[in-house]
């Protein structure tokens, strides 16, 4: 046989192995970008450029790395001169009821347990505003409100709060690691169908291949062993809330302490004398034996608890940094 014939030893076609520091990994699946080797860095290291057998930048994100593991803070300025101190209030919501009630034998007082008539009433709200007393009287002795009840508790209001705003002191938010991508080129090698020869990744590359996908998925089948949630960048929404001015303790009150008249003609406009007892004849105060008081109204109004009343409050942090632009990486283990 002539030495040229097809069948000698030194002819062979048979394809190429992916091997020798070569892989066969399976095809990115629509809709992902790989495969990809990856490269990653502390916030303390360096992070590497795409070199030597993977030159070529699979860009992760708009500047390209991508991040993971954010860490933020931020502080907010005093609001404490942005608040006065003394309550607003409003007189016309002081009040009290003045009753009396009557008593057919002037000698007994308000002992007396014959002919009583009453109680009769004046409800009374603000200062100057007179009231009739709600019956027709008759009687020599009668009984008035107590001290106790010349008093009146109202809710206070702090004023609004100067409108600029507390300072906001946000350092720039910082990530724990950096994470870059880059293209694992086809080489010669034969692999199974809907598989690729590529080269095995090397130090300083991560030992893994890997695919990529813009926003939070699933893995693909054939890159399950590891999975990496990383961000092109991050929403920041940090400030301070409005400076506020609000009551010092909750549910705390003003008191007001009441100055009250009754008189002996409707409408306030007879004699008047202050009351103040819990018991009074009306002989020595009227202008006769049988005086009845007929009308009140409060004469002077006392405000306590309103210095000092309000404090500065709200100013505080609010919001935060949030990772944005979230990109799926999955792998496959090379080992």
């Amino acid at each position: 046989d002539s030495p040229d014939d097809d069948d000698s030893p030194d002819d062979d076609d048979s394809p190429e192995p992916c091997a020798s520091g070569k892989l066969c990994v399976p095809e990115a699946p629509s809709g992902w970008t790989g495969p990809v080797s990856r490269l990653h860095a502390d916030s303390n290291g360096s992070l590497a450029q795409c070199h030597g057998a993977y030159p070529e930048e699979a860009r992760l994100s708009n500047v390209g790395p991508a991040y993971s593991g954010i860490s933020w803070n931020h502080s907010c300025g005093s609001c404490t001169d942005s608040c006065r101190t003394t309550a607003q209030y409003d007189l016309d919501e002081c009040s009290t009821t003045v009753e009396a009630s009557y008593y057919g034998v002037a000698a007994l007082g308000c002992n007396a347990s014959t002919l009583t008539f009453g109680p009769f009433e004046a409800d009374l709200r603000g200062q100057g505003n007179c009231a009739n007393m709600s019956g027709e009287p008759l009687g020599f002795t009668f009984r008035v409100s107590s001290e106790a009840d010349l008093t009146d508790e109202i809710a206070g209001s702090c004023s609004s709060p100067q409108p600029e705003q507390p300072s906001l002191s946000a350092p720039a938010p910082s990530w724990d690691e950096y994470h870059r991508t880059c293209h694992a080129p086809m080489v010669a090698g034969t692999c199974n169908d809907s598989q690729v020869c590529v080269n095995a990744p090397a130090a300083p590359f991560a030992r893994n291949i890997c695919v990529f996908r813009q926003g939070r998925h699933s893995c693909p089948t054939g890159y399950q062993d590891s999975t990496y949630d990383v961000y092109g960048g991050y929403e920041d929404s940090r400030g301070c809330d409005d400076c506020t001015c609000v009551p010092r303790n909750a549910g705390e009150t003003l008191r007001c302490d009441l100055t009250v008249h009754g008189n002996f003609a409707e409408d306030c406009e007879g004699v008047a004398f202050p009351i103040r007892q819990v018991c009074q004849s009306s002989a020595g105060v009227g202008d006769d034996f049988g005086s009845l008081v007929r009308s009140a109204e409060i004469v002077d109004i006392n405000i306590f608890g309103a210095s000092n009343f309000c404090r500065a409050g709200g100013g505080d942090e609010s919001g935060r940094v949030t990772e944005s632009e979230p990109v799926t990486v999955c792998c496959r283990a090379t080992d």
